[in-house]
């Protein structure tokens, strides 16, 4: 049986909203620096989020000693209507003794092409890179 995701947003005036989902809410704005999120930065958000977890679990899976995972997200969007994304790339740090690089790409290409369903949904529509750097936990 599929599953339904529900949120609601309500225009707070000028350029802001407010989405909520259960009990959690979220304020977005426009233009950046507003103090809220905008929209394309939550997409942003989303696609950090997805890209780091499905990476979190594939690693444990993988028995790899990862201490510390993060992961930037930059998007680069065009002046013109719509402005949407035309690149986003993903950066991942990852620390930890001995975590073999084989089983970082290893899972990078499953997060990729099975696991992360927000990058699944944003790879037709905008090229995405992945990158990742391995270092020894300071």
């Amino acid at each position: 049986m599929p599953m339904e995701y529900v949120v609601h947003a309500e225009h707070q005036g000028g350029m802001k909203a407010n989405a909520t989902s259960g009990d959690l809410s979220i304020q977005m704005d426009y233009p950046m620096g507003s103090g809220s999120f905008t929209p394309l930065e939550l997409v942003l958000v989303a696609l950090a989020g997805c890209s780091l977890n499905s990476l979190a679990v594939l690693l444990l899976k993988a028995k790899q000693p990862v201490q510390h995972l993060s992961v930037t997200v930059k998007g680069s969007r065009r002046e013109e209507h719509p402005t949407l994304f035309t690149q986003m790339d993903l950066d991942f740090l990852i620390q930890g003794e001995g975590v073999e690089s084989a089983a970082v790409e290893r899972a990078l290409k499953l997060s990729e092409e099975k696991i992360c369903p927000v990058w699944a949904m944003l790879k037709p529509g905008v090229p995405i890179r992945a990158t990742y750097r391995l270092e020894k936990k300071a």
